[in-house]
Parts: C-alpha cells; structure tokens; sequence
C-alpha cells in the first residue's frame, strides 16, 4: 500500500516544526510589523478558544504527508 511507505515519524516532526516556525515568524521576529501592517492589535486576538491551533496543525500534518508521498512517487 502507498501509505506504508510515508515516514510518518518525519510526517509529525515536521508538522510540529511548522508550528514552531509559524509561532516564532509570527511572533518573536516579526509580531510587530505583522500586526501593524494588517491594521490589529494584539488584545484583537486574545481570548480564542485554540481550536485555530488544531486546524492549523491539522492542515501541517496534511501538507508534511502530501509533500511525503509526492517524494516516494518521484523515487
């Protein structure tokens, strides 16, 4: 079967180190200048009940398997 051969270990880490790189990029390096450019303030975005975070981990962990298979495909 095609699925047996993902790595789904590297499937994981990867999706986590999207989440960790989206939450340094949007945070630590460049939070400021993102939040002016698109015109909010931090208070516009607290009180969310995470499930923002869920989705967006969701989406990585599809990406990370797409982006898997495609390389076994292409050998």
């Amino acid at each position: 079967m095609i699925l047996t051969n993902i790595d789904w270990i590297a499937v994981i880490l990867g999706a986590i180190l999207n989440m960790i790189l989206g939450s340094l990029w949007y945070g630590v390096f460049f939070g400021k200048k993102w939040l002016t450019l698109m015109e909010k303030s931090k208070e516009d975005f607290e009180g969310g009940n995470g499930s923002i975070y869920i989705i967006t981990f969701a989406a990585a962990l599809v990406s990370a398997a797409l982006l898997s298979f495609i390389i076994n495909g292409l050998g």
